[in-house]
């Protein structure tokens, strides 16, 4: 400005009408003092001229400052967040925009929520642990299109937002569904009928209204079968921690067999109680029994076909009961012909494929089929690097086979309605014993045993330890269970 030819060069002042006195005494006190000047109250303001006059030292302790004092309010963050974003400063417009999302109730009594951009407004809606009640997310997405009159297609992107399934029926009735401002428009009126159809679709399934997102989020979680206490706890995947799970009075003692039913998990057998069922309601978090086996049953395995769940084998019985959903009593549906104990089996297709562990107290690599329409049992002979004792996790095409050795064996079906079988075994880690349990996620296996927590590594044979929070101390335990669960299951 001084050596060009511009007004400043001119008249030899430099006016800059939206910095004050105060904010530029601060940048004289920096510059030409060294003092340290940047506190909550500035420092913003600081920034801008910085931008504005390229100064980049005072920047640096400007970002500093932030770094280590940066304070958020529900009457600041908005503007911080997009102070931040304009900066560069994207770990702290990172943090700034959480605490947006978190504070969204608050934000909407301030009506803080009113100065969102439309860019802002779809950011902070896109979010699944906003923390409001939908009903009033949904009351603020109408107050800001009434104030801010954007175009249909920015009503629709916004409306699209909404989840439709945690909004209650009476407010969808009373003040969305005939509004005016729906009709208006025809595009929101299918984006409103698409909603209510998976309100109705999402509480056929739970029976259970959630109006929030953070309640109603579904979680991966693994239920880790022991023979303790607890009987059953919880590993949140989702969230890192681990859960404690209400008490399971009349223990089944080892060596039990467990598999999961729609909402609730079946744990039958076990060497203290041999003909029991235990259900545990994930929804409900309560413990119940179920009818009594006919056959004494531990060292057995289990499986879900559809609406049934099947026991085989064990240490007692060489037979196959059935128990439908919403019956009362086990039937006996097939047998066996032999002594098959600490096995495994999955569903596929029609069929119930029995693998791995031990026949007439060898170990077998052989595999049985039981055909749940015909009743009938078949063999299928493949090498399968077998242990005493296997575990299993389904993943179409792949079966995933865990042995006590520490070997793991993949499956490869090929046809779910003539099994032919190829067996690839992986490679050999720890010898887990008799007390470990594992589940199949995102292309690695997660073992929990006395270990504790690991993730194997098929491709270099490595393995790393999981890290969750409030791990218990780990024994006896007989397998895991992989779930998609509700947040409020565990609250």
């Amino acid at each position: 400005m001084l050596t060009s030819d511009m007004l400043e060069k001119n008249t030899g002042v430099i006016t800059l009408p939206t910095v004050s006195k105060e904010t530029f005494d601060d940048v004289l006190k920096f510059h030409i003092l060294g003092e340290d000047v940047v506190n909550d109250v500035n420092c913003f303001l600081l920034i801008d001229l910085t931008e504005m006059m390229q100064l980049d030292d005072l920047k640096v302790a400007c970002l500093e400052y932030l770094n280590n004092n940066l304070t958020l309010t529900t009457e600041n963050c908005v503007l911080r967040w997009r102070s931040l974003k304009n900066y560069g400063m994207e770990d702290l417009a990172t943090k700034a925009f959480r605490y947006v999302v978190k504070n969204a109730d608050k934000l909407s009594e301030n009506e803080s929520v009113m100065d969102l951009t439309e860019d802002e407004y779809l950011q902070v809606l896109f979010r699944d642990d906003l923390s409001q009640k939908e009903d009033d997310v949904l009351r603020d997405v109408q107050k800001w299109i009434s104030q801010h009159n954007p175009s249909v297609e920015t009503m629709v992107d916004l409306f699209t937002q909404i989840r439709f399934e945690h909004v209650s029926m009476s407010y969808l009735t009373d003040d969305v569904i005939f509004t005016t401002f729906v009709h208006q428009h025809e595009a929101l009126q299918q984006v409103v009928k698409k909603g209510i159809k998976a309100y109705c679709s999402y509480y056929t399934k739970i029976n259970t209204f959630i109006d929030n997102r953070i309640s109603g989020r579904m979680l991966d979680v693994v239920f880790v079968l022991r023979n303790s206490v607890e009987l059953l706890s919880v590993a949140c995947l989702s969230d890192k921690r681990w859960y404690e799970l209400p008490v399971c009075s009349n223990k089944p003692g080892g060596y039990f067999a467990a598999a999961v039913l729609e909402k609730s998990i079946y744990i039958t057998g076990g060497s203290g109680r041999k003909k029991s069922t235990r259900v545990f309601n994930v929804w409900r978090r309560m413990w119940s029994h179920g009818p009594d086996l006919k056959h004494d049953r531990w060292e057995h395995c289990m499986a879900v076909l559809d609406d049934t769940l099947y026991v085989i084998g064990g240490k007692y019985s060489n037979t196959i009961e059935q128990l439908q959903l919403g019956q009362y009593e086990w039937q006996v549906v097939g047998h066996l012909g032999c002594r098959r104990q600490d096995s495994c089996a999955e569903a596929v297709g029609e069929n119930i494929l029995v693998m791995g562990g031990k026949l007439d107290w060898r170990v077998t690599d052989q595999v049985h089929c039981f055909n749940t329409n015909t009743h009938a049992v078949s063999t299928i002979n493949i090498q399968l690097e077998s242990g005493i004792l296997t575990r299993s996790y389904l993943e179409m095409p792949n079966l995933y086979l865990v042995h006590y050795n520490g070997s793991v064996d993949i499956i490869h079906i090929d046809d779910i309605n003539t099994p032919t079988l190829r067996a690839e075994h992986v490679r050999t880690y720890y010898q887990y014993g008799y007390e470990f349990g594992f589940v199949y996620k995102d292309g690695s296996i997660i073992v929990i045993s006395k270990k504790g927590l690991e993730k194997l590594d098929f491709g270099d044979g490595s393995n790393e330890s999981v890290t969750l929070k409030n791990t218990p101390s780990f024994r006896d335990i007989y397998g895991a269970l992989h779930m998609q669960i509700p947040r409020f299951c565990l609250q």
